[in-house]
Formats: structure tokens, sequence, C-alpha cells
């Protein structure tokens, strides 16, 4: 009887993570609709080049961030013509903090020596955190996860333009609070995994005339 518990529970915890990963997904296609259906537009032979020069690039996102991934604190992504990058927040940030730590600037510095390398890419970074309330005396300088989010969404974008000399028109902020979810806020590794920043690069494509 325990053990049927144990299964229906761990079954009932990878129906969520499903749930949850369906959702973001269908909320990615949403979010970056226009991007995409600019990259379906191209020739095949343009399309081709472009999906070759992203696995490229992934490749070397891949290389930059290899320690953070065999340490589960970053992931590096292909979603149809998207490059999605996950950065846990204790590779950023201290706890409940916003400025980025000396290790944080260094993988940021090793994310924008790869972005840099490619022409007419742009860079959104969003900000994520778990459903905790924020506490104690963070509150008066964030009143709640929506201003945490933005800070550390923009502290990235802050040191790439002023710190690294990249372009601001190929960089956008933007901080979600917990209303992005990749995992179960009721647990707290599932909250851990909430923590995040989340990268996705895209080719700034011309518009059509």
């Amino acid at each position: 009887m325990k053990q049927l518990r144990i299964d229906n529970e761990q079954l009932r915890m990878e129906n969520d993570q499903l749930r949850l990963e369906t959702g973001k997904h269908k909320q990615t296609s949403k979010d970056y609709s226009d991007k995409l259906r600019e990259t379906e537009e191209l020739s095949s032979q343009e399309r081709l080049k472009l999906r070759n020069e992203m696995d490229k690039m992934r490749e070397q996102f891949n290389t930059g961030l290899d320690e953070q991934i065999r340490e589960n604190q970053a992931l590096v992504q292909k979603f149809k013509d998207l490059t999605i990058i996950e950065i846990g927040e204790a590779a950023l940030f201290g706890s409940g903090q916003a400025d980025l730590t000396k290790e944080g600037s260094a993988l940021v510095r090793e994310l924008a020596k790869v972005f840099t390398q490619y022409a007419g890419y742009h860079m959104r970074v969003e900000g994520h955190t778990d459903s905790k309330p924020i506490g104690g005396s963070l509150k008066d300088k964030y009143p709640s996860n929506w201003e945490l989010s933005t800070a550390r969404a923009t502290s990235v974008i802050r040191y790439m333009i002023y710190g690294l000399k990249i372009p601001p028109e190929t960089l956008t902020a933007v901080g979600y609070a917990q209303y992005r979810p990749i995992a179960d806020n009721e647990t707290e590794k599932g909250r851990a995994k909430n923590r995040r920043i989340r990268i996705v690069v895209f080719k700034d494509l011309p518009e059509q005339k």
C-alpha cells in the first residue's frame, strides 16, 4: 500500500512536470510568434543557412558554459529557430540579490563572447523567481518578485552594455516574477529550478517590404 502511494505520487509529479513543459513550449511559441513566422518565410536555402549558424552558436554556448552545465546550473536548448539558455540563480546572483557575483559576471562574459561573433542577432534576457514572497529587509528594495526578477534581468543587460560594450539595440530585458514556472513551486527542488535567468537568442531579420 505504501509503495502504491509512492508510485502514485511519482506519477503525479511526472504529470505535473509534463504539463509545465507543455505550457512552457506553448508560451514560448506565443511570445516569439512574430520572429518564428519571419524565419518560416525564408527560402529553404536561407533557412538552412540560419539553422546551421544557430547550431554552431549553440555548440559555442555549450562550450562556454561547460562547467555550469556539468553542475546542472545551466542548460542550452533548441526550440524551433530559437536558442534558449536557462541559468540557475546560484550561477549568477547571491540569494535575494540582483547584483551579479564575480562568477556571474564571468559567465555573462562567456555568453557575450559568443553572441558578438554573430551579426544580426538579438538577445532577450528574462528574469524568473519562485513563488515565495519577498520577506524581511529585502522587501524595502524589492517589494515583490516582479521587482526582483526585473532587476536581475536588467543587471545582466547593464553589464553587457556598460561593461562589455554590446550595442543596446540588440538586447531586451524583462521580468516575469513567479508566473512562468518550469517546475513545481511546492517543493524546494522545484523552487530552485524556477529561480533562474532565461536567455532567448534569435535572428533579428529585417522587415519584409
